[in-house]
C-alpha cells in the first residue's frame, strides 16, 4: 500500500512539472516569434545583424498618440550614435519631425519605408524593446500618460548596465 502511494506520488509530481513546464513554453512561442522576426526584420531590410551588444530597439511610429509621438522622438536624440541602441524610425515626417534622424553620419537610426514590413503589428505604434542575449525581454509601449518616465527609466536602465561592465 505505501508503495502504491509512493508511486501515485511520483507520478503527480512528474505530472505537475511536465505541465508548467509546458505551460512556461507555450507563453513564449509568441515572444520568441517576436524576437525571431525582429532579427529576421533587421537581417533582411537593413542588413544588420543585432548583436549581444544591442541592448535596446527604440521604434518611433506616427500611428497614435501624435503628441506622444513627437515628444518621444525628441527624446529619442539623446541616443543617436549609441551603440548599444537601434533607433527605427517608421514615421514619414507627416505628424512627427524626422529631420534629426536624416544623415549618413547616424550609425544607428534606420528608416523604414517598406510596404512589406507594414502588416507586422508588431513594429506599428511607439515601443521600446529591450534586448537580453538577444532576445526581447521587455517591452514599453509608449503613451502619453508617462513617456518621459518611460524613456528616463530605459536611459538609466541603459547608464547602470555600462557601469556595472
Amino acid at each position: 500500500m505505501r508503495r502504491s502511494l509512493l508511486f501515485l506520488q511520483y507520478i503527480s509530481v512528474s505530472f505537475l512539472l511536465v505541465y508548467f513546464t509546458g505551460c512556461k513554453e507555450g507563453r513564449n512561442t509568441k515572444e520568441n516569434s517576436q524576437t525571431d522576426s525582429l532579427l529576421t526584420y533587421f537581417k533582411k531590410v537593413h542588413q544588420l545583424s543585432l548583436t549581444q551588444n544591442h541592448e535596446m530597439v527604440f521604434i518611433l511610429d506616427e500611428e497614435g498618440c501624435p503628441t506622444c509621438n513627437r515628444t518621444y522622438a525628441k527624446e529619442l536624440t539623446k541616443f543617436i550614435n549609441n551603440k548599444k541602441v537601434i533607433i527605427l524610425v517608421r514615421a514619414g515626417g507627416s505628424q512627427v519631425d524626422i529631420s534629426q534622424f536624416l544623415g549618413d553620419s547616424l550609425s544607428n537610426v534606420y528608416l523604414d519605408d517598406t510596404k512589406r514590413w507594414k502588416n507586422w503589428s508588431f513594429l506599428n505604434n511607439s515601443k521600446i524593446v529591450q534586448l537580453k542575449n538577444l532576445k526581447i525581454d521587455t517591452v514599453i509601449n509608449i503613451n502619453i500618460k508617462n513617456i518621459l518616465n518611460q524613456v528616463y527609466f530605459m536611459e538609466t536602465r541603459l547608464q547602470r548596465q555600462t557601469n556595472l561592465k
